[in-house]
């Protein structure tokens, strides 16, 4: 999650994963919250290299997370938020990968391949990456079924793109994806 959309720069995925894990912890959830960034396509405002956003693990009762989830959505002054939670949700696809490398580079190779596959299909593969320290990235990320309607399509590139990159193939998964507010 980012800690707002306004000034960007002032934010790292350090201070990011800062504010939302002392948020968490005033609602009494203690969990490790790592620092990240979302990569997103540049015409929606997608700094260079990502977003910084803060990555964590919620378990438990699909209702509950979504109210964790708005109430962070709140405190972050955050207009949207997607949860992907397994077999709770609207039926998605998502990935998860392991890798190393910086994130910041690894952030800035993927918006140029992901908008170059863009340009060719109309879908765009936004990625979140997690840092989760010594050089170990954590790739993930869920198609939002309501503007991504061809998930095979959308799969396709998602592997073109780690190919592209030199990167291990992801494991895919069924994800239930989640809009708060929901979408009407």
């Amino acid at each position: 999650m980012q800690p707002g959309y306004h000034n960007v720069s002032e934010f790292s995925p350090q201070t990011a994963a800062a504010i939302v894990s002392e948020l968490l912890l005033k609602k009494d959830i203690n969990i490790p919250v790592y620092g990240g960034v979302a990569i997103y396509p540049y015409d929606r405002g997608c700094p260079i290299g990502g977003e910084p956003v803060a990555a964590f693990q919620l378990h438990g009762n699909g209702a509950e997370i979504l109210r964790t989830a708005d109430y962070l959505r709140i405190q972050l002054a955050q207009a949207t938020v997607n949860v992907p939670i397994p077999d709770y949700g609207i039926p998605s696809l998502g990935f998860t990968a392991s890798t190393s490398g910086d994130i910041y580079d690894m952030g800035c190779a993927w918006q140029e391949i992901a908008k170059k596959y863009f340009l060719l299909t109309a879908i765009h593969v936004s990625t979140g990456i997690v840092d989760l320290g010594n050089g170990q990235l954590l790739l993930s990320a869920d198609a939002n079924p309501i503007t991504i309607p061809d998930l095979d399509l959308w799969k396709i590139i998602a592997l073109n793109i780690f190919d592209e990159l030199k990167l291990s193939s992801p494991s895919f998964q069924t994800v239930g994806y989640n809009f708060i507010p929901p979408l009407i």
